[in-house]
């Protein structure tokens, strides 16, 4: 019987088995009571055929399967803090790196609500910048890139900068005001 089996790189990888196993396994390995082999932080020296084989009284029995190692992926232009004025246009850069044989995709939040991309805020694709036009101070927050390849075989990594507006500040809202009694003396 053949299963195929694709982790990423630096994650954890379960091969089950329905038979217990014996012998000791390599340092990064672990063999659980019920047969699972269990690999944990996954390389690429890890890829390969994986085979488990039963033996009792009745005969022998045994299955392989191979094992595939996908690169994770990885932020490696992050964006970068701004302090910009008001009515200027802010571009944040965000670029990643993943396993050639999967797709990548990006999406963006600020203040980690997902953002909808719209004529002030676009996402140039073929540059990998985040367009802000004409921002404001409404605008100013915390800007994280999200890096992603899709399910079944999901990776994704996140880089964030925060994005300061130097402008006249909103008026204080919510305020309660409290009455203090002071005695004050006066000196000649």
């Amino acid at each position: 019987m053949q299963h195929r089996s694709q982790k990423l790189y630096g994650s954890r990888a379960v091969l089950k088995s329905r038979f217990p196993a014996l012998g000791t396994p390599a340092p990064h390995y672990e063999v659980e009571q019920d047969g699972t082999l269990v690999i944990n932080n996954v390389t690429v020296k890890d890829a390969g055929s994986y085979s488990c084989q039963a033996t009792n009284i009745m005969g022998s029995a045994s299955a392989s399967a191979p094992a595939y190692v996908l690169e994770r992926t990885i932020i490696f232009i992050k964006p970068q803090d701004k302090n910009v004025k008001e009515d200027v246009n802010v571009d944040l850069r965000c670029e990643a790196k993943t396993d050639k044989s999967l797709e990548l995709r990006y999406y963006w939040k600020r203040d980690d609500a997902t953002i909808v991309y719209d004529s002030k805020t676009e996402w140039l694709e073929g540059e990998n910048v985040l367009k802000i036009s004409d921002i404001t101070v409404e605008d100013a927050g915390i800007y994280t890139c999200v890096a992603y390849t899709p399910e079944p075989k999901r990776s994704e990594d996140t880089a964030s900068a925060v994005v300061n507006i130097q402008g006249v500040p909103f008026p204080p809202t919510s305020l309660e005001i409290q009455r203090k009694h002071a005695k004050i003396a006066l000196q000649h």
